[in-house]
């Protein structure tokens, strides 16, 4: 009885995935009958873009993901005048042409990563005056011509992770004045030119971390006044300047984590930010005097040390790898006039509420 009930059983199972692999196609085709504005060309093991007919004003989307595509021609688009977003990725595309994407003006998001580009030229996007994101994460881009992306006004999300920049130069991001979100993350950035950012006013969020940071000077972020989020963790930066952070008045989170930093200075943390979050954990820091600013604003709740448990003293011998926790204003030899200048009750507005 218990053999027929496992075959029983096992009879059932097969009718289920059966029922169910016939339900997804069922849902798939109705997909593609009932969504004629999308396009699906990806895993077709497609080489030439442009043996590819697409003649429709409908497309809206269309998707090349995952071929072995590797050169994007001018004017290949011009028969799909209404498509919104292309998708690119996973190709090995490394060469697209000046004004490729000229004739889809309505283009608002396009999706290039994990191919083999390695540079980015003025004329390469130009006409994308609607686009929103570009997603360029996964090349090799070494290189950003100036004014690459000038005209591009209304882009809100830029992606450039995991690619092989190494400076970020004053006109890098000349023109993107309506973006809000920069992904840098994890190139081997090693200088930042004064003023790089200065024409990102909009920008809310800047992921900076896994790169070679060594230095930033105080005009490094200037013109970021909206910016929220700065993830600077995981660089080897070795002293951050007086006023490195001042122009940041809605900064609302940053992290430090994983550099070199052996102290913070009170001034370089903008007086305005009440309720900041901060990491300092993974840094060589040496506890004296003059981090008493930062011990009290903490333990006053004025300031969140972000992985406080994971924040150690390298310095001096008698606190090597003691733990903030440990801390106490008597060891770090503060003096009551020494301990919160601008984060002072009695200095400014930085912890008091509007009303």
């Amino acid at each position: 009885m218990n053999a027929i009930s496992k075959r029983m059983q096992s009879a059932l199972n097969s009718y289920i995935n059966a029922f169910l692999q016939l339900y997804i196609f069922i849902i798939y085709i109705s997909f593609a009958y009932c969504n004629p504005s999308f396009l699906d060309k990806s895993n077709e093991g497609i080489t030439n873009i442009i043996d590819v007919d697409i003649d429709s004003t409908s497309y809206t989307r269309i998707s090349y993901s995952v071929n072995q595509i590797s050169r994007i021609p001018a004017g290949y688009l011009k028969n799909v005048p209404n498509l919104r977003e292309i998708d690119l990725s996973w190709n090995n595309i490394y060469f697209i042409a000046d004004y490729a994407f000229l004739e889809v003006k309505s283009l608002e998001v396009i999706k290039l990563e994990r191919n083999e580009l390695d540079k980015i030229t003025p004329l390469m996007f130009t006409g994308l005056e609607n686009l929103d994101w570009l997603k360029l994460k996964l090349n090799r881009l070494g290189v950003i011509e100036a004014e690459s992306f000038a005209m591009m006004g209304n882009l809100t999300q830029l992606s450039l992770s995991m690619n092989r920049l190494g400076t970020i130069f004053q006109n890098t991001f000349s023109g993107l004045s309506s973006l809000q979100v920069l992904w840098l993350y994890s190139n081997i950035i090693s200088s930042i030119e004064p003023f790089s950012f200065a024409s990102l006013g909009k920008l809310e969020t800047l992921y900076l971390y896994f790169n070679n940071i060594i230095k930033i000077s105080e005009f490094t972020f200037f013109g970021l006044n909206r910016l929220e989020k700065l993830d600077l963790a995981f660089n080897s930066i070795l002293y951050i300047p007086s006023g490195a952070f001042s122009y940041l008045n809605h900064l609302e989170v940053l992290l430090l984590s994983d550099n070199k930093l052996q102290t913070l200075s009170e001034d370089s943390i903008p007086s305005s930010n009440a309720g900041l979050i901060l990491s300092i954990n993974d840094n060589p820091l040496v506890c004296n005097s003059n981090l008493c600013w930062l011990f009290k604003a903490v333990n006053l709740s004025r300031i969140t040390l972000d992985y406080k448990d994971f924040t150690t003293c390298e310095e001096p011998d008698g606190f090597h790898r003691h733990a903030w926790n440990s801390l106490t204003e008597s060891k770090l030899q503060c003096s009551n006039g020494k301990l919160l200048g601008q984060f002072s009750c009695y200095h400014g507005n930085y912890f008091h509420s509007s009303g």
